[in-house]
């Protein structure tokens, strides 16, 4: 499925540099593989760039299938990883 730059997780990713945290993936909007993603049990997801030279190479994308906030320990490192 094609994503353009600000569509899903890693179109906003990629649009913003940033990492994105979706602690709940059926109330995240803007998100069309929402219903794919419920059926196959997942309920959070992580998303976060990789770049180079200020332009991001990729986008790197993890889901569970818990519930996890936002808080936890691993999302807090992302930015230095």
């Amino acid at each position: 499925m094609p994503l353009r730059r600000g569509d899903d997780l890693p179109g906003r990713v990629w649009k913003t540099k940033a990492p994105v945290w979706a602690a709940d993936l059926v109330e995240y909007g803007n998100m069309p593989r929402a219903e794919a993603a419920r059926l196959q049990g997942f309920k959070t997801a992580l998303a976060f760039p990789v770049i180079l030279d200020n332009e991001v190479l990729a986008v790197s994308e993890f889901f569970s299938t818990g519930r996890h906030l936002r808080g936890s320990h691993f999302c807090g490192c992302i930015p230095q990883a």
